[in-house]
């Protein structure tokens, strides 16, 4: 009765080391997706905007008075900041991907219940994943806040470049085929 106990316990290990194996990879592998699309997002979005901007200020700059302009500057070191945060996100998801990569084989499986324990090592591994992690999200949002800070920076630049509305028009408006 005690031999079949222990060949249990075993086959109990072995299925517990083949679940934690196959859960960590998994969770790791989607965690890393989804925090590279959203890395990826951010760099658009910030890099995109800071590309606009510099456009717009080439535009502007032929048709305006440069004081009407004072603002770009601000906002394309806000987007050019947000990007920068988006680089650190995407190297901080880097650093708690090999955390928790070292936490997981650093860990001891056992025979006995829980089946695994987690020495002093791999749960300073773990703690380091755990506070890059939330440095990533961190620097994500504030990412975010970059692009949000630069387009209400911008959001005043429109009043007095151009016409919200179409401008009148002299004479009644003909539509139709120009040959007519």
């Amino acid at each position: 009765m005690e031999q079949r106990y222990e060949e249990w316990r075993e086959q109990a290990a072995k299925e517990m080391q083949a679940f934690w194996t196959e859960a960590a990879f998994e969770l790791s592998r989607s965690s890393v997706a989804v925090g590279l699309a959203a890395v990826r997002a951010l760099i658009l979005i910030n890099g995109g905007a800071a590309v606009a901007v510099l456009a717009f200020f080439s535009d502007a700059l032929a048709s305006q008075a440069p004081q009407s302009l004072a603002s770009v500057p601000e906002a394309l070191t806000a987007f050019s900041t947000g990007v920068a945060l988006a680089g650190a996100a995407m190297i901080a998801g880097y650093i708690a991907q090999g955390s928790y990569a070292l936490h997981i084989t650093k860990a001891q499986l056992t025979a006995d219940v829980p089946f695994i324990k987690f020495p002093r090592i791999s749960k300073i591994f773990g703690w380091i994943g755990v506070g890059s992690n939330i440095l990533g999200a961190l620097c994500a949002l504030l990412s975010l806040a970059a692009f949000v800070s630069g387009f209400l920076t911008l959001s005043g630049l429109n009043e007095g470049i151009m016409p919200l509305e179409p401008a009148a028009v002299d004479g009644p408006i003909v539509s139709g085929d120009v040959n007519d």
